[in-house]
């Protein structure tokens, strides 16, 4: 699908999605390695926390898939190896 700005909208727009995502359980999402296409639930890809800063690898491949850092009443999250999560939703 090719984006062009006739296309956009603001941001806020869909505010409402990830809240509604993020506010099941994660860690039971199930995640793609995009270089070695391990398939395996969040909860079990490598962490490593670091200060303010952790970082998710593969578990199989050592990818780094994600990368989340809090400061001064944000949180920055970095989820670019990951382009597509599969979440189940409560019924």
């Amino acid at each position: 699908m090719e984006h062009t700005d006739d296309l956009a909208i603001q941001g806020r727009a869909v505010a409402g999605s990830p809240g509604h995502v993020f506010a099941i359980d994660v860690t039971a999402a199930e995640v793609v390695c995009p270089d070695c296409g391990g398939n395996t639930p969040l909860a079990d890809e490598k962490a490593y926390l670091h200060g303010e800063g952790s970082l998710l690898q593969c578990r199989h491949c050592s990818t780094v898939l994600g990368r989340f850092r809090r400061s001064q009443g944000a949180v920055w999250i970095d989820l670019r190896s990951m382009p597509a999560w599969q979440l189940q939703t409560p019924h």
